[in-house]
């Protein structure tokens, strides 16, 4: 049975809280907040997740040549494509 381009895709994504730490990704929708653009956090942008912080803390994450820390609340709605 063959999948469509869509379903492989939709196969391949999760949410950024979910990334591996050294995994890197394609972001492919992100919360409606108005911190995440200036932050670099658009749809299409590659980011490396670069580690996760004990006791729920916040996801290292580096995008370009910037690196940020996001919490984890906000990384459960980034949903990437890996």
């Amino acid at each position: 049975m063959n999948m469509s381009l869509q379903e492989k895709q939709e196969q391949n994504t999760l949410s950024l809280a979910k990334l591996p730490a050294g995994a890197s990704g394609i972001i492919i929708s992100v919360p409606d907040n108005p911190l995440m653009y200036p932050l670099g956090l658009r749809p299409g942008k590659e980011l490396q997740c670069r580690g996760h912080q004990i006791f729920g803390g916040p996801l290292l994450i580096r995008i370009g040549d910037r690196q940020i820390a996001l919490s984890r609340t906000i990384a459960e709605n980034v949903i990437v494509s890996c």
